[in-house]
């Protein structure tokens, strides 16, 4: 299960791209419960901050503007 936090403008389609392309490039990476990924990404002239955690039953994604 995904559990996504929009703290920006964005609508969930421009998410849910930047979410595939994300693990498209970082598929080979391990994961395990607890882990928590920092990511900065410019999309659309602005910088995204990205935190995924990975829980026990779930996958966390929160964006936010980086300020």
């Amino acid at each position: 299960m995904i559990k996504i936090i929009n703290n920006t403008d964005l609508f969930y389609k421009e998410i849910g791209e930047i979410i595939d392309n994300i693990s498209w490039t970082y598929k080979n990476e391990t994961n395990y419960i607890g882990k928590i990924d920092y990511l900065i990404i410019k999309y659309k002239r602005q910088n995204i901050k990205i935190q995924i955690r990975y829980l026990k039953k779930s996958v966390e994604w929160s964006f936010g503007y980086e300020i």
